[in-house]
């Protein structure tokens, strides 16, 4: 049953939740001491339940004196953005990058939806430094590739080091590419800012500083906005070709659909072998994750040999999980005892006792006659923004020689802790997600770290600002020196 080796994209989570779960009737009310350390105790015990091993990375004693400092400072009611200022950090020190808490999406809406304003800038954190990526006020005055020294008076290195423990991940450089993606929210959700904004800012031209003040930017003006820079931008998986070149690039930004991603796969092999295309790159870069079937999908073409994203899995047995799991088949089978049920994986899973762990081995895929299968070089693109399904996909291909890494260590670890288990404190309600099954990659070694690339390359911030691209025309240089 391909279920369990299936991870959630962290983001998916929080926008099923925003969207779906987010409730108007939760606003500003005021919870008891008693309430919120019961919320915390919860919290806790349910991590602890359900993830295979908790203080993997952060020893318990240290979680303890967190959960300990957080108790001694709740002694007065307080709101759930005030809880979730409280307890995040402690969730975040666990460094698993899908272990967290949800932030309280019901107030930020109502919020928004009443005419508040929020941070008018996207921004790029990088070596501990904020630079503008683009500026959505009118009059667009904060230039590009500016660097934010100080903002409403906070120096820019206390605002990352005090917001990095509201980013959850085992890498740094994933939480700083997190932090960049949530930098608004944050904003609003930690220190309340959303008027006005009082930047200094240092010119990526003449590195002169300068001050200005900015105003927020309302709801729809932002949408608006943001919907008109996306437009001419990637979809989730997008293909084009340089003739000259006989290379084919497939933009990877986003593992979802698998029924369009089953038809663009087609639709661009297809295309390629049609234009006699000799190279191929695949950009995964900006791939958080999400469905890694699309990741099996996208193997198939790409060799003829057995493959699997992963060597097997270790699964946390918990009542929760078993729960969970027990609703993935189909109805008319749940009521079938475990001992009868046709999947030997299933039997192994709901027989085996809670607080124990069972190892699930990944069976190889054996591809299928592919007429469209891709038999030239491959070169797959990676760095911190690669995480989740989208490492397990460039693990696969690095340790079954399918193709040539290119780029940066991933933001997600090779070998990772994932598939999150999302639940519901008792009194408050924010939402807590926590991993249950730890995936091992197909060369079956831990190192503890992210996918490394064949070929690094690092881009810096100068090239993310002026939209210039070194990996790529890396690669790019390498197809015209082996056969341009």
């Amino acid at each position: 049953m391909k279920t369990f080796y299936r991870q959630i994209q962290l983001s998916a989570v929080i926008l099923l939740l925003w969207n779906g779960l987010a409730s108007p009737v939760i606003g500003q009310e005021n919870y008891s001491p008693e309430a919120l350390k019961h919320d915390l105790e919860f919290l806790i015990q349910t991590m602890e339940e359900v993830h295979p091993n908790l203080y993997a990375y952060t020893p318990k004693e240290k979680i303890d004196e967190i959960q300990s400092a957080i108790k001694k400072n709740i002694q007065t009611p307080l709101t759930r953005i005030d809880f979730y200022r409280e307890i995040t950090p402690l969730a975040t020190n666990i460094q698993d990058g899908h272990t967290g808490i949800i932030p309280p999406a019901e107030e930020y809406l109502d919020y928004r939806n009443k005419g508040g304003l929020v941070f008018p800038i996207d921004v790029i954190i990088k070596d501990n430094r904020i630079f503008v990526q683009f500026d959505y006020t009118r009059d667009g005055s904060v230039p590009a590739g500016s660097e934010i020294l100080t903002l409403n008076d906070y120096p820019a290195s206390r605002v990352i080091r005090e917001l990095l423990h509201y980013s959850n991940g085992e890498r740094p450089a994933w939480r700083y590419r997190l932090l960049s993606g949530n930098f608004r929210i944050l904003l609003w959700l930690i220190y309340g800012f959303g008027e006005t904004f009082q930047l200094d800012l240092r010119s990526s031209i003449t590195g002169e500083v300068e001050r200005q003040c900015i105003k927020g930017i309302d709801r729809e003006t932002l949408s608006q906005a943001i919907e008109n820079r996306k437009l001419g931008q990637p979809a989730d998986y997008a293909y084009h070709s340089i003739a000259g070149l006989k290379t084919g690039i497939i933009d990877f930004r986003n593992m979802r659909d698998p029924g369009a991603f089953k038809s663009f796969l087609k639709n661009t092999f297809s295309t390629m072998q049609t234009d006699g295309v000799e190279y191929l790159i695949i950009d995964l870069r900006n791939n958080g994750g999400g469905h890694s079937r699309l990741g099996d999908m996208l193997l198939d073409y790409l060799t003829d040999r057995p493959f699997s994203q992963f060597s097997g899995t270790e699964i946390k047995i918990s009542r929760q999980y078993q729960i969970q799991y027990k609703k993935t088949v189909p109805g008319i089978f749940r009521w079938i005892p475990s001992i009868l049920f046709p999947y030997p994986a299933y039997r192994k899973i709901m027989s085996a006792e809670t607080g124990t762990t069972v190892y699930i081995p990944a069976e190889p895929i054996k591809p299928r006659k592919n007429p469209l299968r891709f038999d030239g070089r491959v070169y797959v693109l990676i760095g911190p923004g690669t995480f989740s399904s989208a490492v397990a996909l460039a693990s696969a291909i690095k340790d079954h020689s399918i193709g040539i890494l290119v780029g940066e260590e991933t933001g997600g670890l090779a070998t990772p802790y994932g598939n999150a288990y999302v639940f519901s404190l008792p009194n408050t309600k924010l939402h807590g997600f926590v991993s249950f099954q730890k995936y091992f990659r197909p060369g079956g070694v831990d190192d503890g770290r992210g996918v490394l690339p064949d070929i690094e390359v690092d881009a810096d911030i100068n090239d993310l600002i002026d939209n210039k691209d070194p990996v790529m025309e890396h690669v790019l240089n390498l197809i015209k020196f082996k056969g341009g």
